[in-house]
Formats: structure tokens, sequence, C-alpha cells
């Protein structure tokens, strides 16, 4: 057991998801609420998403509103949401440390945290991305992460944890072949310009995919990050030790 083997501090978890017709419309939803708003796309997204028009998973018209939600990504308001509407009510119903929270994401939901990382966003203290949906090296990522650089921004830095999945790095879709390149850019760049006090740690992990890989990545998040010693996970590539308290959410 997880507990057993590397102890984890107690913490909340609040699952972020959709209801009602925003569920039955998760893949429009998340584009519009998870990609950082002026993000650009590769061709391969195209290519990736119209098989489903072939298998009839979605419609010509369902995938035409899937790439122009791209086109109007506000990853800007459902960061502003997070922090102004749904923190205050979590920290108004549970015991939570407002100095100690945290964000995991995976995939587009990586893309989100590494956004809120590279923000500054001021309520998470640790972030954990996931094979994070990076796509092209014009990625708003960068462009923040460099603005800081440049401008020697000093506000207080999250601690980070990537993962990535091994079977991405050769997959059989471009698609993902481009996240792994970006991702292998965003560990380059981190590892040349570090911000000031800048704490990551990140994992490979092994035999899991782009589709089965969340479990694994977000177990690694929670014992780099997490856990009672302070201990990385055994397969980590560490920049810094992981022995910072963890968040509490």
């Amino acid at each position: 057991m997880l507990s057993s083997v590397n102890p984890i501090r107690p913490y909340i978890q609040v699952t972020i998801g959709y209801v009602g017709e925003d569920a039955r419309n998760f893949l429009r939803v998340r584009n519009r609420d998870l990609v950082p708003p002026g993000e650009p796309y590769p061709h391969q997204m195209a290519d990736h998403l119209h098989p489903r028009v072939d298998l009839g998973i979605i419609t010509e018209e369902q995938f035409a509103a899937l790439l122009e939600d791209l086109d109007q990504s506000a990853a800007d308001r459902f960061l502003n949401f997070v922090q102004h509407e749904l923190h205050p009510r979590i920290a108004a119903r549970w015991r939570v440390d407002s100095t100690d929270v945290g964000l995991f994401g995976y995939s587009y939901g990586a893309l989100f945290s590494m956004y809120a990382f590279v923000t500054a966003s001021p309520l998470f203290s640790v972030i954990g991305a996931g094979s994070p949906g990076i796509l092209s090296p014009d990625s708003e990522i960068f462009r923040h992460y460099d603005r800081r650089i440049a401008e020697a921004d000093r506000t207080s830095t999250a601690r980070l944890h990537l993962t990535i999945n091994d079977s991405e790095l050769t997959s059989e879709f471009p698609l993902y072949r481009a996240l792994a390149s970006q991702y292998l850019s965003l560990a380059d760049r981190i590892r040349r310009t570090p911000l000031p006090g800048m704490r990551v740690t990140a994992e490979v992990v092994r035999g899991e995919t782009h589709g089965t890989g969340i479990v694994d990545a977000f177990r690694s998040f929670i014992r780099s990050c997490y856990s009672v010693r302070g201990q990385s996970a055994g397969s980590e590539i560490a920049w810094e030790p992981a022995d910072r308290p963890a968040p509490t959410r």
C-alpha cells in the first residue's frame, strides 16, 4: 500500500469536474477552461481528433466546434474561478491551510496547472503536471516563463513536480511525440534558467500510455510532494530534494 511503503501526510483532495450539459460536452469545455488564451495548437491536434469523426464518436460539427474552442480558450478565467470562487468555498467548509495549497493536472489539466505556475498564481504552493499538453514551441507556458526570467521575477515560486510516460517519447501518434518533445524543452528551460528559489522534481512513468498514465502520474505527485519523510520516489530525477512540507489540499 502507498501509505505503508511511503507514508503520506493527510490532505484534502478536491476534484474539479463538470455536470449537466458541460459534462456531456466535456471535450469542448475542457478546451475552453484548461488551455491558456492565445495558446497555439499544431496541425497534429486536428489530425488526432478527426478519426473520431470517422469512427462516429463525434460529428463533423462537433469536430469543428472542438477546434473553435481551442481558438477561444480562457484558462485565465478558469484560474480566476478556482482562486476567487472555488477555493473560498472550500476554505469555508473545511480546515485548510491557505498558505499550503496544491494543484495537480494531467494532459490539458497539466497545461492548466503549468499556466498557474508560470503566471505565479498566489494560491498554489505546490503544483504537479503529468504529461502537460504543451504542443508548440511557441506555447504561452514558455512565453510566460521566459518573461519571468527576463524580469528577474522573484515572486515566491511554487514547488513543481513533473511526469511523462515513457511511451509518449516514441508514440505512434504524432500528437504525443510533439507533447514529449515540448516536455523535454520545458525540462531543459528549467535546468538552464531556473527561477529563483525554484524546487523541481521529475519522474518518467514506465509502462503507461497517455490514456492510462494519469493514476501513476498522480501517485508520483503525491509521493514526491506529500511524503511524511520528505523523500522522493525511488525512480525520480530530482533538481532539488523533495523535502518541503506538502500542501494540505
